[in-house]
């Protein structure tokens, strides 16, 4: 009786000293907008107050001691020099897919990006595809102008379950409903893009990898999240990603709460 008491003890003590971390997603625009720019994601961190912030680029835009290497435009860089400047203890790392644009180079992805939209966009223009095909590129464009508009908004606006599911059904168009119709079409087996390895890629095999690229991207980005969560127990910590991403990493990161200690939080709440 007295060991089991003991155990039950001991149990108690460790789920009383366990140190649960607080995780922000913060979707973002990357560039200034009119409602959204670096100043009102500093406000943000300014009310948070993240003990770490991670950064949507790899490793080798920062340097070792993990300052940005070089100026920018973008609005998570900005804000999180201001930040830091004020908070000189708070963290800045990435959580990027590292070397990602080589991957993507490499695999044909950024050669054949463009060029196969913009030869899906002739065909469509030119009234070639077949309904079917048709009604899945309008679909697609109106579920595109519709997340784009977001942008155009308070952060608040493309922070939300809806407009998660709006980016989730988008994402799901781009990399599986036009990826069937780019399958169909001879036009895109028929043209090829040169890799940085001196590969020959057709357009239709450069959209595919383009599209699992994606999963493993976020998951990747996901799983390094997770392991700066677990390596730094009791921290707040904000991930700045772009908006139409944000549903991905929550869909990754609400799994990953079954093993790791960890609460998912909106900045505004």
């Amino acid at each position: 009786m007295k060991k089991i008491l003991l155990f039950v003890l001991i149990g108690l003590s460790i789920t009383c000293f366990a140190q649960n971390s607080d995780v922000i997603v913060i979707g973002n625009v990357h560039t200034p907008m009119p409602n959204y720019n670096a100043d009102s994601l500093f406000k943000i961190m300014e009310r948070i107050k993240p003990d770490i912030i991670l950064h949507e680029i790899d490793g080798s835009y920062f340097t070792d001691d993990f300052k940005f290497k070089e100026p920018s435009k973008e609005n998570e860089q900005n804000a999180s020099e201001k930040y830091v400047a004020k908070h000189p203890a708070a963290l800045l790392r990435p959580f990027e897919f590292e070397g990602r644009n080589e991957y993507r180079r490499a695999k044909g992805i950024k050669q054949s990006e463009n060029p196969t939209m913009d030869l899906l966009d002739s065909l469509y223009t030119a009234g070639s595809l077949t309904k079917k095909q048709a009604d899945i590129v309008a679909e697609y464009k109106r579920l595109t102008e519709q997340l784009n508009s977001f942008g155009y908004k308070s952060a608040k606006e493309f922070n939300n379950k809806r407009t998660d599911s709006i980016s989730k059904l988008r994402q799901y168009y781009q990399h599986y409903k036009i990826r069937q119709v780019i399958n169909e079409r001879k036009e895109f087996a028929k043209r090829f893009v040169i890799t940085t390895t001196n590969e020959r890629v057709s357009y239709a095999e450069g959209y595919n990898r383009f599209c699992d690229f994606w999963d493993l991207r976020n998951q990747t980005m996901a799983k390094n999240i997770v392991t700066v969560v677990r390596n730094n127990p009791g921290k707040k910590i904000m991930v700045l990603t772009g908006y139409f991403h944000r549903y991905y990493l929550l869909e990754q990161l609400n799994k990953a709460k079954e093993k790791v200690n960890f609460t998912l939080k909106e900045f505004y709440e």
